[in-house]
């Protein structure tokens, strides 16, 4: 497995501890899962220029991983997006 200092975060697993986040903040999964990437500032440049030199922050180390979740068709995914929404008392019941 290779270090996280060396490889940019994963979009899906990014995405699932960000969800862990809204579903559970008091056990900071979201901050667990970016420790590892936490590195200090170079000091070299301008700070704009240290953000972009960051990898997977230019879309274009994103390696083979799809940009997109879900097809805006697939029943599934709608129907996860509705659940989570009702969970959150956004939308009625059924």
């Amino acid at each position: 497995m290779e270090s996280p200092k060396t490889k940019g975060t994963r979009k899906s697993a990014y995405l699932q501890a960000l969800t862990n986040e809204l579903l559970t903040p008091q056990h900071q999964p979201l901050d667990v899962y970016l420790r590892p990437f936490v590195a200090p500032a170079s000091g070299k440049g301008s700070l704009l220029d240290q953000l972009l030199a960051l990898p997977g922050l230019d879309g274009r180390s994103g390696g083979a991983e799809i940009d997109v979740a879900y097809a805006a068709d697939d029943a599934q995914a709608q129907q996860g997006y509705l659940d989570m929404k009702r969970s959150r008392g956004e939308l009625g019941p059924h």
